[in-house]
Parts: structure tokens; sequence; C-alpha cells
């Protein structure tokens, strides 16, 4: 170093050591950044006070090129140094960047969708039978579950939301499935009764009993005389030719035999009013675009033919959702 560049060099070092001396770590880095930069120093001191001050301000990219640039010219013997210095603040920030990077968390994991599922399968299946009535007090578990992760990792709103998102949606498939499912009649756990109702149904069941009453079953049981009374009311000339109605325990069987003009949707509809004018018959509970409660207890087969006797469609009542299950 020529010695007009040198005596500038000494110049700013001098200043760069005061004005750190004095607090003015800002204005003394600039100083060392340029005498790094511009001056190429035969002694490591301007490299080390630049790398202390840039990473002190969080500076680590600039502090870690002036680290290796140091390592390189101490080892190219251009400049006097302790280059375990450099190795050593080189480990440290490196170490620093490692613990404070926080992994990034994917929004939608094979977790999270594994609950979601199980959430919603339960929720549509925890209404018709007794297993499905077993998975909707999982369905309930998972949820306290969930509410216990989110009270957990409340400030980290991000993988959080995806299981919020879960929860609400699966809670609200659940009363969905409660409002549009009716209870079947060995329980009332899930029925939509008011409670006072349920107690007052169970009491008068219990008064009968003791009182010696006979409970009257007649209302569900039919007989020839309903199958004839509810051909007259339902029969249709200008979409059937006939139909007939047998009964074997439990079992309904509904036979239509069917004009060509008849489509399959009409014949459903018409399969449908026949069973349900049946129910009101009888004098049983109906629900809206649903079978009424007779086809709890019996089980209704429907096959609808054509004038050759060949099944264009075939049907059975579903005993948990009182619907029609058409093949």
């Amino acid at each position: 170093m020529k010695k007009d560049r040198y005596d500038q060099f000494y110049l700013m070092q001098t200043q760069a050591k005061g004005l750190e001396t004095k607090g003015a770590k800002r204005a003394a880095l600039d100083l060392y950044v340029e005498i790094v930069e511009d001056y190429f120093p035969d002694t490591d001191y301007s490299f080390q006070r630049a790398v202390i001050l840039l990473t002190e301000c969080g500076k680590t990219e600039s502090a870690i090129k002036y680290c290796k640039l140091a390592i390189k010219r101490i080892e190219n013997a251009e400049m006097k140094g302790n280059s375990d210095f450099f190795e050593r603040q080189l480990h440290s920030i490196n170490g620093s960047a490692k613990k404070n990077k926080r992994p990034k968390r994917r929004i939608v994991n094979i977790k999270t969708l594994f609950i979601s599922a199980v959430l919603i399968v339960s929720a549509l299946f925890s209404l018709p039978n007794k297993i499905y009535k077993f998975l909707f007090l999982i369905f309930l578990t998972v949820i306290a579950w969930l509410i216990g992760k989110i009270v957990k990792r409340y400030r980290n709103k991000i993988s959080i939301k995806v299981q919020t998102i879960a929860l609400f949606g699966a809670a609200l498939v659940a009363v969905a499935a409660a409002s549009q499912i009716p209870p079947p009649q060995w329980t009332s756990f899930f029925s939509l009764e008011p409670l006072s109702q349920i107690a007052e149904n169970q009491t008068s069941a219990t008064n009968a009993k003791a009182s010696g009453d006979a409970v009257d079953d007649e209302s569900v049981s039919i007989n020839a005389d309903d199958l004839s009374a509810i051909k007259k009311i339902t029969l249709d000339t200008l979409l059937v030719t006939d139909y007939d109605i047998t009964i074997q325990g439990n079992n309904l069987l509904l036979q239509i035999k069917t004009k060509q003009t008849a489509s399959k949707a009409a014949l459903k509809d018409y399969a449908v009013r026949i069973l349900s004018e049946l129910n009101d018959y009888k004098n049983q509970k109906s629900h809206e675009d649903r079978l009424g409660d007779l086809y709890k207890d019996y089980t209704a087969n429907i096959i609808c033919t054509d004038l050759t006797g060949k099944v264009i469609l075939r049907g059975q009542s579903n005993p948990y959702t009182l619907k029609i299950d058409w093949q």
C-alpha cells in the first residue's frame, strides 16, 4: 500500500475507532466497510469490527461475506490475522440462523385431511343405528381434541386455520344431519322433540302399562281391507294397468304393472304416493319428502314391470332414512 493511501487508511481507521467509542456505531460501520472494500488492509482489525457491527445490526449476509473474504486473504498471506475468529463468527451466524428459522407449515397435510374425513363421515352417519351412534361419540371426542389443539396453539393462527374450518364445518354437517334424518323408534337419543314431550310420552306409556290398559298396536298392522281401500284411492289407470300389494310378516311387496308410456320418474313418484297413502291410512307419523313411521316396521319392496313381465324398476324402503333406494 502506498504511503498516501496508507495515511488515509490509518486516518479512517482512527476515526472509526473514535466514533465507535462515542457510540456512533452506524457511522463507524460505514468507515470500516469502506476500508475493507477499498483499501484492502494488511491487518484484520477493520474486518473484525465490520463483521461484529454487521452481525449486531442484523446484516448477517454481509457479515458472512466479509468473514469468508477475510479467511481467504489470511490463507493467501495477503493479510495478517487470526482466521479462527472468522470461523467462529461464521459458525455462530449459521447456528443462529438455523435456530431462528421457523419451519414452514403446510396449511393442508395428511393429518388434517384425515381428521376432517373422520369428522364429516361420523357426522353424516351419526343417527340411524347403534354403530353410527357410536361413531357420533367418536366425532364428539375428536372435536374435543381439536378444541384442545386450538387452545394450545392459539397464537399460531396459520397452523390452526384449516383445523378450525374443519371443526366448525363438521359441526354444521352434524346439525344438518340431525335436522334431516328422523330418529329410529328404538331411541330418543337424537330425537328432535323437546325433552318435555319425550318425558310426557314415556310417562303416558308407563302409566298405560301400570293400569293394565292394552297398548293399541292395531294402527301398525296391515290387513286385506286396508290394502283394498288404499288401492281404490291410489289406482291411476293412465299410468299403470294394475298393482298388487302382498304382506308376508313384516315384508310388504308392491308389484306395479306399468303402461309403455310411463316414465321411470313418474313410476317412482307413483310408488311413493301409494306407500305414503298407506302410511297415512294407518295413522302413522309422516315425514316431509320421506315415507312415514310405518316403514320402520315394514320393509317395502317395489317391482315395476311392463306388459310383457319385464322388470323395468326395482326399489326398497330404507328403514333408517325412510326413503326408497332405487336400483
